[in-house]
């Protein structure tokens, strides 16, 4: 949607410009939904859209760390250290 919304000029306006091996400058079109977020909502609703991609953003950082500390011990100190033991 952000994509018919926001045109390509206006990309090339508000952000710095991808530029292409021949020198040809190509908007860089992730940058769409920070512009329609910058754009057309209204700011306590740009703060629940940052609450939520923080967020998402902590949830799959424990995600990670949990996966991790569980792949240790499971894979490495189990299997290396201490074999054949609980």
């Amino acid at each position: 949607c952000g994509m018919f919304v926001i045109s390509d000029a206006q990309l090339l306006a508000t952000y710095p410009a991808i530029v292409a091996p021949n020198g040809q400058s190509i908007p860089d079109y992730e940058m769409v939904f920070p512009a329609l977020v910058r754009h057309y909502f209204a700011p306590g609703f740009v703060g629940l859209v940052m609450g939520g991609f923080l967020v998402s953003f902590m949830g799959s950082l424990a995600s990670n760390v949990h996966s991790s500390s569980s792949i240790v011990v499971n894979d490495l100190y189990r299997a290396f250290l201490r074999p054949g033991r609980d």
